[in-house]
């Protein structure tokens, strides 16, 4: 009897939650940290900040095998983190994705 055919599973990203509700007074550090099933091998990384305020989102960490991030939030204002998961080498620009709830700096 043979072994079944390995199957590749999608990568879902099943939680993207901070250490801490908001308001928060300005100079919080604040530490988000995702939790994801499936793929097919090791996954990275990918989290942007989106400020409501500019109206833009950037880059907060490039690519990499952390599945947290921390950020020193020294702007009042209203943000949301998003994160991006693919497999290590992966060409694609993320295989899954998922966004945190609003944070409030005051």
């Amino acid at each position: 009897m043979s072994a079944p055919a390995a199957t590749d599973t999608p990568v879902t990203v099943t939680s993207l939650i901070a250490n801490m509700i908001s308001p928060q007074p300005r100079g919080t550090s604040v530490y988000w940290a995702t939790q994801v099933v499936g793929g097919s091998g090791a996954l990275e990384y990918k989290f942007w900040m989106y400020s409501a305020s500019s109206g833009r989102w950037f880059v907060v960490q490039q690519y990499g095998s952390s599945n947290s991030v921390s950020w020193p939030m020294a702007t009042p204002g209203t943000y949301w983190v998003q994160v991006w998961v693919r497999t290590v080498g992966s060409g694609a620009e993320y295989e899954a994705w998922a966004n945190s709830a609003v944070l409030v700096i005051e």
